[in-house]
């Protein structure tokens, strides 16, 4: 089976005649999957043969293959220009592949030395049959060659592409491409002359990129961009994938290629220059270059406001990334282009009350997105209000308030006098909220099980106490439980029964207030009453302390990026010097961003803000921050305290942007 059959078996579309730049365009635009699937269809095939021709077994080049298109799904806004998307692939593959073979070298030395030195063992060289470090050194090579001839040559020879469809892909001119072509076999040929090696036809002859590799790597690209992880391929593919992404910045590709060269050249420390007849192989030592990470820091940009000045009481970024929703305590939902901050659509979530009598306005109204979107009906989301929940598509708008009548979409929750402020998503199928004092879990929400519902009374719960449900990944869910985290880990469903096995996170010496887990769901960032955060790391039911930062009390809220490194931080604390002027308070907010694998010892505030006036004697919240699929831009509402005279403002959304630091 080809991978054409692949992807046709998956139901994605036949092939399109669009250019590559324009795929590519479109999938940094849009994550669009069937872009995405046409470059994986178009260069596949180099791809898997690159990997094949480094790596000694199937296995191991279907694990480099599979990261080497999660790199791309990454990191597609790095490849300039997007026509160059087969060069890129092309040098991210050789710098993978070759990077799986030197981990596997030190698995097998960790685990077996060999009797003697490698000068004892020299490669074996047969007839008709290139072995593998002489294939390294053709790959090697090519790298070698000037960015516009390697193109011609990996456009033509390796992807199969025409001239005219190379010339498309380019934007060169069709005779350019034939110069280019011919000019790369002439460069390339004298290269591998002078190591003894003649090139020959079938050294690149394409490959069958196998199903099972082809189909896990489409699941693991949806996963990735729906919820940041990739599952769906072994540790190995993702491991290899982490690592390869770290380089792969938006430094220029030369720089890229010369890396991948290097690796390519490089295998645990020695390198083996290939050559013919019977000449034992040439040793020399090579060292790679470490890249230096581009720096980054965040900048404040403009900030999304409303001319009616309400209260934004929750923000949230859709798993694609093509929305993000902001929430008001009036009723108001409007939805906002995150690359042009441009206003897509507005609803009003407490609809007509003829229509929908059941709704009433919340103290705190919650909006969170489902994890996968709908196939035909956009971004799935719920929105809560005093009675309950309502859900809704970005396609269709809310639903109203009567049984389920869209496929795959559940139907609105009719709680009376719940008032949730808190909610989350455990996969497509469940949904928990909470209103402080009581946590309601619903599970999969379709057909006849739609109203089974678990409740927990939180011990020590009050209604309006700030993020008594504290984080979710998945099937977890952690709440507040006096001086632990309580975790209800694998929830299932059995005969109408939820079952659990729990797991508490003791350390704190105050009643945590807010947490946050990773993506992943192995990094675990907690905050109590008293300023102190928490870093745990495991996964299921083993999780460990790893490190304490404090900042000091009135932490109220933590969101953390999609890798799982940084995490925001909302502190709000009274002014004592001027406590109760004119029967008011004075509140003072601040917002702190740092990397959680190298805390700062005393973290500074990224943005502060003195003696917000508020009618509220304490912080009844809710702060509301949302990291972008992407992690480069930070969102942050604050719905209370707020300026409470005649001409009262809210501060809208607060919008930061992670940019190189200058």
């Amino acid at each position: 089976m080809t991978i054409a059959d692949t992807f046709r078996q998956l139901g994605l579309a036949s092939p399109d005649p669009r250019s590559d730049g324009e795929l590519l365009s479109l999938f940094v635009a849009r994550r669009e999957e069937a872009a995405f699937a046409e470059l994986l269809r178009r260069h596949g095939p180099a791809v898997y043969g690159v990997c094949r021709r480094v790596l000694a077994n199937a296995p191991d080049a279907d694990d480099a293959f599979q990261a080497v298109f999660l790199v791309l799904a990454r990191r597609a806004n790095t490849v300039r220009p997007p026509g160059m998307i087969g060069n890129w692939l092309y040098g991210v593959a050789v710098r993978t592949a070759n990077k799986a073979r030197v981990m596997n070298a030190k698995k097998v030395n960790r685990r077996c030395e060999p009797p003697g030195g490698l000068d004892q063992h020299p490669a074996v060289h047969t007839a008709g049959s290139p072995d593998r470090d002489t294939l390294a050194v053709i790959d090697a090579e090519l790298m070698a060659l000037p960015d516009v001839y390697r193109a011609a040559f990996v456009t033509c020879e390796l992807n199969g592409r025409s001239r005219s469809e190379a010339a498309c892909d380019l934007g060169w001119p069709e005779g350019t491409v034939a110069a280019r072509l011919a000019k790369a076999r002439e460069l390339l040929a004298a290269k591998l002359t002078k190591r003894g090696i003649t090139l020959g036809v079938g050294l690149f002859a394409t490959v069958t990129v196998p199903t099972v590799a082809a189909t896990e790597t489409m699941t693991a690209v949806r996963e990735l961009l729906a919820v940041g992880t990739a599952s769906a391929v072994t540790p190995a593919a993702q491991s290899l994938s982490d690592e390869v992404t770290k380089t792969v910045t938006t430094m220029h590709t030369k720089w890229l290629l010369l890396g991948g060269l290097v690796l390519a050249l490089a295998g645990g420390g020695a390198v083996l220059l290939a050559a013919s007849g019977d000449k034992p192989p040439v040793r020399e030592q090579i060292k790679a270059p470490v890249p230096k990470p581009a720096e980054a820091e965040w900048k404040e940009s403009d900030p999304i406001t409303f001319k009616d000045g309400g209260r934004v009481t929750s923000i949230a970024f859709a798993p694609s990334g093509k929305t993000f929703a902001v929430a008001r305590a009036g009723g108001q939902l409007d939805f906002f282009d995150p690359a042009t901050r441009k206003h897509q659509q507005s609803m009003n979530f407490l609809g007509d009350p003829k229509a929908n009598p059941k709704r009433e306005g919340g103290t705190s109204p919650a909006i969170a997105f489902r994890p996968r979107p709908h196939a035909k009906l956009g971004e799935v989301f719920a929105i809560t209000h005093k009675n309950g929940v309502n859900f809704g598509t970005t396609n269709i708008g809310l639903l109203v308030d009567e049984p389920q009548a869209v496929d795959d979409i559940p139907a609105n929750w009719v709680a009376k006098g719940f008032d949730p402020h808190q909610m989350a998503w455990l996969g497509d199928r469940s949904l928990v909220a909470t209103n402080g004092a009581k946590i309601v879990w619903r599970f999969r929400m379709t057909g006849e099980n739609d109203k089974l519902d678990f409740n927990w009374d939180l011990p020590g719960g009050s209604s309006g106490r700030p993020t008594a449900l504290a984080a979710i990944a998945r099937t977890q869910t952690f709440v507040t439980n006096e001086n632990s985290l309580t975790e209800t880990h694998d929830v299932s469903v059995d005969d109408g029964v939820p079952s659990t096995a729990t797991l508490k996170l003791a350390g704190h010496k105050a009643r945590p207030v807010a947490a946050v887990v990773g993506a992943d769901g192995k990094r675990i960032v907690s905050a109590d009453e008293k300023g102190t955060l928490i870093v745990w790391e495991g996964e299921k039911l083993e999780f460990k302390e790893k490190r304490r930062i404090e900042l000091g009390e009135g932490v109220v809220q933590l969101a953390l990026a999609p890798d799982g490194k940084m995490v925001a931080v909302v502190r709000a604390f009274i002014d004592t010097t001027l406590l109760g002027t004119s029967g008011r308070t004075l509140f003072n907010l601040e917002l702190f961003t740092f990397d959680l694998t190298d805390p700062p010892a005393k973290p500074k505030p990224l943005w502060k803000v003195r003696k917000m006036l508020s009618d509220a004697k304490t912080f009844t919240g809710p702060a509301s921050l949302a990291f972008s699929p992407d992690g480069k831009t930070l969102l942050a509402a604050f719905a209370d305290p707020y300026y409470a005279d005649k001409d009262a403002k809210s501060l809208g959304v607060k919008v930061w942007e992670l940019v190189p630091k200058k």
